[in-house]
């Protein structure tokens, strides 16, 4: 019980009437909430759209690795992942899987991982 609550159950003077709230469980997939990581993914790319360059030293060097096949979207968020703390980047997967189920586009589990919990074993050389 909350301390507000108590001093009202006890008759503390100036003590406010006081209901605990409900907590109710609910789905992390509802459509409430996936309209707005929708909604967000929209503002986020219409806010991007109008960001400066960056500056020449980042850009060269970004570039070199383009030119030699890296995927510029992939390098991006691979290098703010780097950046992010171990501690968070639990918090970061999660929401990442989030976004994406809710934007239509999931994350595949890898060949690898479905041949691990198939308990299939790779072929040793």
């Amino acid at each position: 019980m909350s301390e507000a609550a108590q001093n009202y159950e006890e008759g503390v003077e100036g003590a406010k009437s006081y209901e605990e709230p409900v907590m109710e469980a609910k789905s992390i997939w509802n459509a409430k909430t996936m309209d707005r990581v929708r909604e967000f993914a929209q503002t986020y790319e219409d806010v991007k759209e109008g960001r400066d360059a960056l500056n020449a030293k980042l850009a060269a060097g970004k570039t070199a690795l383009i030119d030699e096949g890296f995927n510029k979207d992939a390098l991006d968020a691979a290098m703010k992942y780097a950046r992010t703390p171990e501690t968070k980047r639990e918090n970061f997967d999660l929401t990442y899987l989030y976004c994406r189920k809710a934007l239509g586009v999931p994350v595949q589990d890898d060949l690898f991982s479905a041949a691990v919990q198939q308990h299939v074993r790779p072929i040793s050389h």
